[in-house]
């Protein structure tokens, strides 16, 4: 009997021993800035419509999009805050075309940046009436930080980014802006105090929590077994190294304390964030919301897929919102 107390208790060291691993090495390639194993080899595997072929004309049409939008960014203003932990933050502040007392905040989504994600969309929303702040989130592009936490501790810097508007430029408007990651950042942050002059919130293609996220992607892209207890692993490790735990990170729970207006957009297509989690996103919120489905779009490509629509949706969204 004692035999196989003493095996199995090793038998449960060894287990433990083996998720702990795994949940280590998901910590860093996931949320270590350092690490390149999410671009280098689990970026195709969780997002597969990155390689796909949508034909020549909708690969002109990104080139163009980027092209436009990295001739905006430089043409920002370059600004910096300092983060509630000490980090510091930059962004890009872009005119209007006219006077205005109007602008939007733009977070991007994981792993890229401002100038690549927010670029062309503030090349639109300047023709439209609306000063732009595009940002660097926390441990991306020119900001700095090693650990970047998919929207939980970037929910305090959408705040910080908001006060420092507030002081500077005294606006009569604010909205929200984000994709992706950043989507899941506003949303996150829309459950916190937030100043009265914010407005709305635009979030394309954002996730409902940490949990919803990580278990659908080893799931459905990396085929680990749902039995499988690689999240309380990996939740232990994040709690010692960056303070919280993901189960707290829900953009749902959030959700639920905000009574802003918000538009959420999704690709139908899309496979890295599905459609769902807007979907559930949606049904916590307290405030006034509609939803823009685009057929056929993956991930972050309702605006390549149908340009017209999305941005239609869009201006008719903040005129409402902020008239």
């Amino acid at each position: 009997m004692k035999l196989i107390l003493v095996i199995l208790v090793l038998v449960a060291f060894i287990i433990s021993g083996i998720l702990f691993f795994i949940a280590n090495f998901l910590f860093k390639g996931v949320l270590d800035r350092e690490n390149n194993w999410f671009k280098d080899v689990a970026h195709g595997q969780v997002n597969s419509d990155l390689d796909a072929d949508h034909g020549t004309e909708l690969q002109e049409r990104e080139a163009t999009l980027l092209a436009i939008g990295e001739s905006y960014w430089h043409q920002g203003e370059k600004v910096h805050i300092t983060s509630f932990d000490g980090l510091k933050l930059e962004g890009r502040l872009i005119k209007a075309q006219k006077p205005t007392d109007k602008w939007v905040i733009c977070f991007h989504g994981y792993r890229t940046n401002g100038k690549t994600d927010n670029g062309y969309i503030a090349s639109h929303l300047t023709t439209q009436g609306y000063h732009c702040l595009i940002v660097d989130q926390r441990a991306h592009g020119n900001s700095q930080g090693r650990y970047l936490t998919m929207g939980w501790l970037e929910r305090h810097d959408v705040l910080s980014w908001t006060d420092f508007l507030v002081t500077q430029k005294a606006p009569e408007d604010i909205i929200w802006f984000g994709d992706s990651m950043g989507a899941a950042t506003v949303l996150m942050a829309s459950g916190e105090s937030v100043p009265d002059v914010v407005h709305g919130i635009i979030a394309d293609c954002g996730y409902s929590s940490l949990p919803d996220l990580f278990h659908y992607l080893l799931t459905s892209a990396f085929k680990v077994p749902s039995w499988i207890p690689i999240l309380p692993f990996f939740n232990v490790i994040v709690k010692r190294k960056l303070g919280f735990s993901i189960y707290e990170a829900s953009a749902y729970e959030q959700l639920k304390h905000n009574f802003l207006p918000i538009l959420f957009i999704h690709g139908e297509a899309d496979t890295f964030v599905p459609l769902s989690m807007s979907q559930k996103n949606m049904s916590a919120t307290q405030g006034e919301k509609e939803l823009l489905i685009v057929k056929d779009a993956p991930h972050f490509s309702a605006v390549l897929f149908d340009p017209a629509v999305y941005f239609q949706t869009i201006d008719h969204f903040l005129h409402k919102i902020t008239n």
